[in-house]
């Protein structure tokens, strides 16, 4: 039996989502305090 080890996804495998998650969570980090400043009343 031969071992195969997957290789890391290229910077071309990967999606638009994938590319730029770090900056997706900031933007819901973001939009989170926003709404939490704008709304507080909201659960």
């Amino acid at each position: 039996m031969s071992h195969q080890e997957k290789a890391a996804p290229s910077s071309a495998d990967m999606g638009l989502f994938e590319r730029y998650l770090s900056l997706w969570v900031a933007a819901a980090i973001v939009a989170g305090i926003a709404l939490g400043q704008w709304a507080p009343a909201i659960p």
